[in-house]
């Protein structure tokens, strides 16, 4: 059966974003997650009065995103496996890595490609998402009768 649903965008998580380093340098899932609207963000009325007055007065707005995010921590930490789609990671990195060839071109135009970076994409590209088939085949029948096991793996 095939997606009935468009996938949702990964957008770049930014560079000087604290989590850089895990997402780029060692691969580890990150997510940078808010809600929307104006932001004050690094200016001079990034500070609790403004936020108190005029983003989020009730105090509401920051309770619910932490809920949701500690939801989605709880989910990732009790699956029986991650769901981790590391195909849909490679074609994301690939967005990235092409980004930076374009930049490093603005200062060296005799640059072609990151060889070992891309090899490294072509691999991570034909992994195949685990089946439940794969898995009882490597996992004990006790793991792959639990309910959250079932739910975490397509057939």
């Amino acid at each position: 059966m095939g997606r009935t649903k468009p996938e949702p965008r990964i957008g770049n998580l930014g560079g000087g974003s604290d989590h850089i380093a895990f997402y780029m340098h060692v691969g580890v899932p990150s997510l940078s997650g808010g809600s929307g609207g104006p932001t004050a963000y690094h200016s001079n009325y990034d500070n609790f009065h403004y936020y108190s007055k005029f983003v989020d007065p009730s105090f509401k707005m920051g309770g619910a995103v932490a809920q949701l995010f500690g939801l989605v921590a709880l989910r990732q930490a009790n699956a029986a496996v991650i769901p981790y789609d590391v195909p849909r990671y490679a074609k994301d990195l690939k967005g990235h890595f092409e980004q930076a060839v374009k930049n490093v071109k603005t200062i060296d135009s005799n640059f072609s490609e990151f060889d070992q970076v891309n090899a490294a994409l072509s691999k991570l590209e034909q992994v195949r998402p685990p089946t439940k088939k794969l898995w009882k085949k490597d996992y004990p029948a006790k793991i792959c009768q639990q309910k959250r096991f079932k739910k975490s793996i397509p057939d």
